[in-house]
């Protein structure tokens, strides 16, 4: 194999493998940061004081049946594979 082939394989791997190792970098410090945000993250309740809530967290407000309520519920928990919270149910005006 000649000299310049040689140089040229090696700049290629040399090149690849810092390429590589950037992007790890990038999706490490990705994760790091998602992390750091769920973690510090509070999520705020808007209304959680006033009477659109009952005391056992069923959402009355609107006139809501119980029915409809339980089947939002179980629609967030199916998509959301049990890590979504239902924070509010409001009703649209049409």
């Amino acid at each position: 194999m000649s000299n310049e082939l040689y140089d040229a394989l090696t700049v290629l791997v040399v090149g690849m493998l810092t390429v590589f190792t950037i992007l790890l970098l990038v999706v490490w410090c990705g994760q790091l940061i998602i992390r750091v945000v769920n973690a510090l993250h509070r999520p705020v309740v808007e209304g959680a004081a006033d009477s659109s809530t009952t005391s056992s967290g069923s959402f009355d407000a609107n006139n809501i049946d119980k029915k409809q309520v339980a089947a939002i519920v179980a629609a967030v928990q199916q998509v959301t594979q049990g890590k979504g919270q239902l924070v509010a149910i409001e009703k649209l005006e049409d």
